[in-house]
């Protein structure tokens, strides 16, 4: 599904399970840049790895830039 997200900003909590998780894998594939929040360190490390998120977990920011 082409939705125009390309290089278009979005925050994600909850993003490593659920509804979160479908939503921000969705978002990667459209080619948007992801601000993902959630609490466990291991499952943002896993989106982490895709260099198209931006990871955040207690307080400290994980960026690709």
């Amino acid at each position: 599904m082409e939705l125009k997200l390309n290089k278009k900003n979005f925050i994600i909590c909850g993003a490593t399970s659920g509804f979160g998780n479908a939503i921000t894998l969705q978002l990667i594939e459209e080619g948007a840049n992801v601000l993902a929040v959630a609490r466990g360190e291991e499952k943002l490390k896993e989106l982490y790895v895709t260099g198209q998120v931006y990871a955040i977990d207690g307080g400290t920011i994980k960026s690709t830039l």
